[in-house]
């Protein structure tokens, strides 16, 4: 059977098929949509399309079956192992028509969600391609999982299951994820163990309120400077807050504010507005850096399998170096992204961030901090990774952590954005000042917990097994080991190792 050229002759005949299964195949049996699939699985194969075969079906089923008035079961197929099929019988058929290509060395991409793309793939690409040598990684990954330390949300589902991106991140605001759950299954995965962000303290608070129901400059001006005395070191939090302030409303009495917004200048953005997030983490002895440093974990993931070959030590993968890095005794904390012109917060740059650089990111620090306590699951259940996007005068906070199954669960903040009059400092300023802090101590629990363990291990801290050689080697203590996103193609990679070599001659 041949995939039909014609799209609208494609859609009738899907509905054909469904409306003969629905009215004619099950006299004995309540049809589903899982039942239809097994019945005509070579059909729903060759009309689909890898990334959206879920999407597609569910929705031509759904709308046949309400329009003959016909009662189904909420019974769904394996739609890892639809997906896995698909993609397979597509490189196949390519390999067919080119038997010179090879699955090491094939071109042949297929696009997933967002959050499947290449970790090297240029900043200004608006694609997420996925070859088929990661399609086979990915493939690898997922076979290792132990299915009892899957997350079971429903009777029978399990999150990883159903999501086939090879990152394994689950960002509970991205929309595809509307085709693939249900609500109840998503307010399950939103909500399950979800901390919300750290209480500020009542000084900060009082220091805050003193902003309220003030429209004008010389009253905030004046409420910002008159209160206080705060102490630098014991009450940083407040005396930053303080400090932040003054020198924002000094930016506004001078009209800077509005001249670096009509400029449009990342750097002076970053100098004159977003260094808030740098400055509030001065008391905590982490290193917040712009220094444009590539991100350890990234470059950890893409250099694990860093061998002497015999043709020489293979060449270094050059990581991701974000606009900021959180780091302390080696691990980083967290990142932050500046994406320039606004745009209406839809800009390409501004997109590609969001929704696949920063969580990208995420996920590799996340990894590397797990690792260094030894992937101990403890651990893992209640660390979080920060990441701030912001591009213009907008701003949000995007927070990962694991509180079930193998997945890395994204949430994130709405956009804040910083007013351009000042009659809306009260109301968009300072929302975005203690966002700042709620973030920062965000971090700080995070450090702690690397540091010192969990709460329930504080008292009675485990004792560290005697050094012995792997095979012998015996942890106390429960493991899971998170899946890593995958490392670029092997034509990708073949390409940076080329460039990487031209940039050593051109320096030689």
């Amino acid at each position: 059977m041949t995939k039909a050229s014609n799209p609208e002759i494609t859609e009738a005949l899907k509905n054909l098929v469904i409306h003969k299964y629905l009215q004619h195949d099950n006299v004995t049996t309540t049809p589903s949509l899982k039942g239809f699939v097994k019945q005509n699985e070579s059909f729903v194969l060759i009309n689909s399309n890898s990334h959206d075969l879920q999407r597609i079906w569910r929705k031509s089923f759904n709308e046949t079956a309400t329009k003959l008035k016909v009662k189904t079961k909420h019974e769904e197929p394996d739609w890892y192992a639809l997906t896995m099929k698909k993609l397979q019988a597509t490189l196949q058929q390519q390999q067919q028509q080119n038997p010179l290509t090879s699955p090491q060395n094939t071109n042949s991409r297929y696009t997933t969600p967002r959050s499947s793309s290449s970790s090297l793939s240029s900043s200004t690409t608006g694609s997420a391609p996925l070859t088929s040598d990661q399609m086979q990684a990915f493939s690898e990954k997922f076979a290792v999982m132990d299915e009892e330390q899957k997350w079971e949300i429903e009777e029978g589902v399990y999150v990883e299951n159903k999501i086939a991106v090879h990152s394994f991140i689950l960002d509970v605001e991205d929309k595809c994820w509307n085709d693939v759950f249900s609500q109840r299954q998503l307010n399950i995965i939103k909500s399950y163990k979800c901390s919300p962000l750290p209480v500020l303290s009542e000084e900060v608070c009082s220091f805050f309120k003193l902003f309220e129901k003030k429209y004008e400059l010389d009253k905030l001006w004046k409420a910002a400077r008159e209160s206080g005395p705060y102490d630098p070191v014991k009450e940083f939090n407040v005396d930053w807050a303080q400090r932040s302030m003054i020198d924002l409303l000094t930016a506004y009495r001078f009209g800077v504010i509005d001249r670096i917004t009509a400029a449009n200048s990342e750097k002076d953005m970053i100098i004159r507005i977003w260094r808030v997030i740098d400055t509030v983490f001065d008391n905590t002895g982490i290193i917040v850096t712009r220094n444009d440093m590539a991100c350890t974990a990234t470059a950890e993931r893409l250099n694990t399998n860093r061998v002497i070959s015999g043709q020489g030590l293979e060449s270094w993968l050059a990581a991701w170096k974000p606009d900021l890095l959180l780091i302390k005794d080696e691990i980083e904390y967290g990142c932050s992204e500046h994406a320039g012109y606004d745009e209406a917060g839809a800009g390409k740059k501004k997109i590609f961030e969001k929704w696949l650089k920063v969580p990208k990111l995420l996920k590799d620090m996340f990894c590397r901090a797990s690792r260094k306590v030894d992937n101990d699951e403890t651990y893992i259940r209640k660390l979080r990774i920060a990441g701030f996007t912001h591009n213009h005068l907008r701003m949000s906070l995007v927070v990962m952590d694991c509180p079930n199954g193998y997945v890395c669960r994204l949430s994130r903040t709405r956009d804040f954005e910083i007013p351009l009059s000042i009659a809306r400092i009260n109301t968009q300023l300072v929302p975005i000042l203690q966002l700042i802090l709620k973030a920062k101590s965000l971090v700080q629990d995070s450090l702690r917990l690397l540091q010192y363990g969990p709460d329930e291990l504080a008292e009675n801290h485990e004792k560290a097994p005697e050094p012995d050689l792997i095979v012998h080697q015996r942890s106390p203590t429960k493991k899971l080991y998170i899946p890593t996103a995958l490392n670029p193609s092997t034509t990708t990679a073949q390409g940076k190792k080329r460039k990487a070599a031209h940039d050593e001659d051109k320096k030689d």
